[in-house]
C-alpha cells in the first residue's frame, strides 16, 4: 500500500464531533508541562500544515488551538483527553502503522517527545489556547506593548512597599502587627480567632515545624512546667539552635534546587552517581543553621567563586552545586543550560522564564530575547574536570589509605580501558581495506548498516564509531594541522573515479614531497614509493596495507615485550611513525592521563560499558571512604564570555539576532545595562538579591509560609507570574517581605 503521510490521516478527523468544552482553570503544574513540553513540539512539527497562525489547515484540521483538535476531522476528535490509547493523534505519532505516521517525510518524533504527548493526553490534555495563536513576534525583540502593560499591572512586578498594619476592633488579641493582619481578615468575615492552643500542642507544633521531630516527653514537660512569659521564646530559640533545624528547612530548599545523590539522564551507560553532591547538601544545611542572610545565600549559589574572599573560603564553593546539581541530559548543552535558567528563575524569582525558550512567553512579560540573554550567561561558563576541595578530609580518617586505594582503582581502570582501545585499534587496522571507502558515509543509513552486517567481522556500533573516527580524523578544523596519516587519505578519496587516472600523479607527488601544509607520515610515503596504482581500489589496497603492517608489528612487539617480563600496558611500537599509523583512528593514549569521563565522549558502546563500571567503583569509594575529601561541583567563567543568538523556535540550527547578557527587562526597566563582568553570573546574582527586586523576597516569604501552614499566599510557589492569580492576603505578604529585607534577609 502506498504510504500516506500523517497529515492525510489526521485531516480525516471529524468535523462533527464534540461540542466545545467550557474554559477550565488549568492547574499550574499542568500548565507548566504544556508550555515547556507540548507547545514547542506542536509548534515545531505540526503548525506548518495545521495552524491558523500559519494560514494552513490541511483537511480542515488545526492544532494551534484547543478548539482545533477538539473539532477534528472526518473520524472524530484528534485527542480523547485522559485516554492516549484511544487518541488518533497519539496513534499517529507512534507510527505503528507506516501508512499513518506523524510527522511525514522521515520526521518521526523522539521517544521522549512521544512520551510527553502521551502524558499530556493522560492528564486530560490541558490546553490554554482558546483563541487563534498570535503571529510570531520577531525574535530578539524587547518587551511588546502588551508585555509592558502586564509588567505595569500585575501585582508581583510592583515595587515592594510596607503596608501599614490594619486597624482591628479587638485590640486585646493581637500580640503584634502580624496578628493584626490575621485578625483583620477574620473580622472582615465576621469570624473570631480560635482559642489559644494548650502548651503541649504548642510545643509539638513548634518542634514539628522547625525540626521535623516531635518533642521528647522531657522537653514537653519542661515547657509545661515553665510559667515564665519567655517560656515559648526559649523553646523556639532552642529549636532554631538545633542542628535538626537546618536539616528540616534545608530539605525544603534542596527540593527547589532539584537535589539528588545522582545525576539524571546521564550519557548512556555512565554511572549516574554524583560523589560530590553531599557537599552542596551540607552547605545548604549549614547555611540554614547559621541563619545566613538569604541575599548572600543567593549570591553564593550563583557566583560563590566570584565573591570577595572566595579564595579564603573554599567551603563556600560547594554552594555552586545549586547550578550544577541538575540533570545532564545526555550531555546536551542547550538542555543543561535551560535547566540552569529554570532553577535560578523559578527558585529565586518565581517566574517560568524557560517558557520563552522557543517563543515569547505566552503569559508573562518575558520576551524570547530575555531568555537568551540569560542563556549567554550560562553558556559562558564551564564545569572543570579538576574540582576544588570544599570539605577537607577528616584528620586521622585514613587519607593516605583512601588516596592509595583510589590510585589503585584508577590505574587498574586506565589499564583496562587502554587494553580495550588497543583491541579496537586492531579491529580497524586489520580491516582497514573494508573501512577506508566508508569514510564520510552516513553511519545511520540502513544500507551502511547492511554492509557492516555483511562483513560479519565487526558489530554495527563499533563499526559506526570507527567510520566516524576516520571521518573526524580526516576533517580537522580550519587552521589546525592535518593528520599526516589521514590527510593524504582524505585527498585520495576526494578524487572522482572518472578523473582518477589524470589526477593520481599529482596526488603521488604530494605524498612523496611532504610539504608543511600537507604533511605525510613516512610509512605512508614509503608504501607508495615507486608504485603506480591504476585505480582507486588499487590505491586503497596499498593504503590499507600500511595499517595492516602497523597492526602486525604491534602484535609481534607486544608479545616479545610480555615474554621479556613487561608489565602493564605495552608502551607502543619502537618505530614511532608506524605507531602513529596504528593510533591514527583509535588512540588508546587518551586514557593514560586526564579525566576518564572527558575521554569517553564519542566513544563506542563497549568502552562506555567498561568505563561505567570503573567510574562507578571510584565514585563509590569517593562517597564512602572516611579519608575522602569533599569536592565542590563548581562552575567557572570561560576566559572569553560570549553573547548568545536567539534560536528561532528554540532550534540551535536556526540562530537569529545576537542579544547581550543582561537581566530581565520586566525587573530592570528599559534602561538596563548589559553584564560586563565575565559571564555575568555575579551581576545576575546581585540583580536577583537586590532589595529593589520586587519578586525575590515575596517568593521566599511565600515558600516559608507554605511550609509552616500547608499553603502559601500564592498556591504556585514556583510561579508568581500572571497566571498565578492574586495572593490570599497581599498586604500581609508584602508586609512580611519588607520585614524580611529590613531584618537583614534572616530566614
Amino acid at each position: 500500500m502506498k504510504r500516506i503521510p500523517f497529515l492525510l490521516f489526521i485531516l480525516s478527523l471529524s468535523v462533527s464531533a464534540a461540542a466545545m468544552a467550557p474554559a477550565v482553570e488549568i492547574p499550574a503544574d499542568q500548565l507548566q508541562f504544556f508550555e515547556a513540553r507540548i507547545r514547542p513540539v506542536l509548534a515545531e512539527n505540526c503548525h506548518r500544515c495545521h495552524s491558523e497562525s500559519e494560514g494552513r489547515s490541511k483537511g480542515g484540521l488545526t492544532l494551534d488551538t484547543r478548539q482545533g483538535w477538539e473539532k477534528g476531522g472526518e473520524h472524530g476528535p484528534a485527542l480523547k483527553p485522559g485516554h492516549p490509547e484511544e487518541s488518533l493523534l497519539i496513534k499517529a505519532v507512534r507510527g505503528a502503522d507506516p501508512d499513518f505516521t506523524m510527522p511525514p517525510k522521515d520526521g518521526k518524533l523522539s521517544a521522549v517527545q512521544i512520551a510527553d504527548l502521551e502524558s499530556w493526553v493522560k492528564m486530560g490534555a490541558p490546553d490554554p489556547r482558546t483563541a487563534p495563536a498570535a503571529p510570531t513576534v520577531t525574535a530578539g525583540g524587547p518587551m511588546t506593548e502588551s508585555m509592558k502593560a502586564k509588567a505595569a499591572s500585575h501585582w508581583a512586578f510592583q515595587p515592594l512597599g510596607k503596608p501599614e498594619a490594619p486597624q482591628v476592633r479587638d485590640m486585646a488579641w493581637p500580640a503584634g502587627d502580624l496578628d493584626r493582619f490575621i485578625l483583620s481578615g477574620l473580622e472582615s468575615k465576621n469570624l473570631a480567632p480560635s482559642p489559644p492552643a494548650d502548651k503541649r500542642t504548642l510545643i509539638r507544633r513548634a518542634s514539628l515545624d522547625l525540626t521535623g521531630l516531635p518533642p521528647t516527653p522531657e522537653e514537653a514537660q519542661a515547657f509545661v512546667s515553665d510559667e515564665s512569659p519567655q517560656a515559648f521564646e526559649r523553646v523556639v530559640d532552642r529549636l532554631l539552635a538545633s542542628p535538626r533545624y537546618g536539616e528540616r528547612w534545608g530539605r525544603f530548599w534542596l527540593d527547589v534546587a532539584r537535589y539528588a545523590d545522582t545525576l539524571g539522564r546521564m550519557r548512556q551507560l555512565l554511572t549516574p552517581l554524583n560523589p560530590n553532591a553531599w557537599t552542596y547538601r551540607d552547605y545548604v544545611i549549614g547555611a540554614f543553621n547559621a541563619d545566613m542572610p538569604f541575599d548572600r545565600f543567593i549570591r553564593e549559589q550563583i557566583a560563590a567563586d566570584l565573591l570577595p574572599g572566595a579564595a579564603e573560603n573554599p567551603a563556600s564553593l560547594a554552594a555552586l552545586g545549586f547550578i550544577t546539581q541538575g540533570g545532564q541530559f545526555q550531555g546536551n548543552l542547550p538542555d543543561i543550560i535551560n535547566d540552569r535558567i529554570d532553577v535560578v528563575t523559578k527558585g529565586f524569582l518565581g517566574l517560568t522564564v524557560t517558557c520563552a525558550r522557543c517563543h515569547d512567553h505566552k503569559f508573562d512579560p518575558v520576551p524570547q530575547a530575555d531568555y537568551y540573554s540569560l542563556y549567554g550567561v550560562f553558556n559562558s561558563c564551564h564545569e572543570p574536570d579538576e574540582k576544588p576541595v570544599a570539605v577537607p578530609a577528616q584528620i586521622g580518617a585514613g587519607t593516605a589509605a583512601y588516596e592509595a586505594e583510589r590510585a589503585r582503582l584508577t590505574t587498574q581502570g586506565r589499564k583496562r580501558l587502554v587494553e580495550q582501545m588497543n583491541h579496537n585499534a586492531s579491529v580497524f587496522n586489520a580491516n582497514a581495506r573494508f573501512f577506508l571507502p566508508l569514510a564520510g558515509a552516513n553511519r545511520r543509513l540502513p544500507e551502511f548498516q547492511a554492509r557492516i552486517r555483511e562483513q560479519k567481522k565487526v558489530d554495527v556500533p563499533l563499526a559506526q564509531y570507527l567510520v566516524q573516527a576516520i571521518t573526524r580524523g580526516m576533517n580537522v578544523p580550519r587552521g589546525q594541522k592535518q593528520s599526516p596519516v589521514l590527510g593524504p587519505l582524505k585527498r585520495l578519496l576526494a578524487i572522482p573515479p572518472e578523473a582518477f587516472e589524470n589526477r593520481l600523479p599529482q596526488w603521488l607527488a604530494q605524498v612523496g614531497s611532504d610539504r608543511p601544509r600537507m604533511p605525510v607520515n613516512p610509512a605512508v610515503r614509503a608504501a607508495f614509493a615507486g608504485r603506480q596504482p591504476k585505480t582507486r581500489d588499487e590505491a586503497l589496497d596499498i593504503y590499507a596495507s600500511v595499517f595492516a603492517n602497523a597492526d602486525a608489528a604491534w602484535h609481534r612487539e607486544e608479545k616479545a615485550w610480555r615474554q621479556s617480563g613487561g608489565k602493564g600496558n605495552f608502551p607502543g611500537l619502537s618505530d614511532r611513525d608506524l605507531e602513529a599509523v596504528r593510533t591514527a583512528v583509535v588512540n588508546p593514549s587518551i586514557f593514560k592521563t586526564g579525566s576518564i569521563d572527558a575521554a569517553l565522549r564519542g566513544l563506542p558502546r563497549v568502552i562506555n560499558i567498561l568505563a561505567a563500571g570503573i567510574t562507578a567503583e571510584i565514585a563509590r569509594l569517593d562517597v564512602s571512604h572516611a579519608g575522602a575529601p569533599g569536592l565542590a561541583n563548581v562552575i567557572y567563567d570561560d576566559p572569553e564570555p560570549r553573547d548568545s543568538p536567539v534560536f528561532i523556535r528554540g532550534q540551535i540550527q536556526s540562530p537569529g539576532p545576537v542579544v547581550p547578557r543582561q537581566f530581565l527587562e520586566c525587573l530592570s526597566g528599559s534602561d538596563r545595562k548589559p553584564f560586563t563582568q565575565g559571564s555575568g553570573r555575579l551581576e545576575l546574582a546581585q540583580a536577583i538579591a537586590s532589595p529593589a527586586n520586587p519578586l525575590t523576597a515575596r517568593v521566599l516569604v511565600n515558600r516559608v509560609w507554605q511550609h509552616h501552614f500547608g499553603e502559601g499566599f500564592v498556591s504556585t510557589p514556583d510561579d508568581l507570574g500572571v497566571m498565578s492569580g492574586a495572593p490570599a492576603n497581599p498586604a500581609l505578604l508584602d508586609w512580611l517581605a519588607s520585614e524580611f529585607i529590613r531584618g537583614g534577609w534572616s530566614v
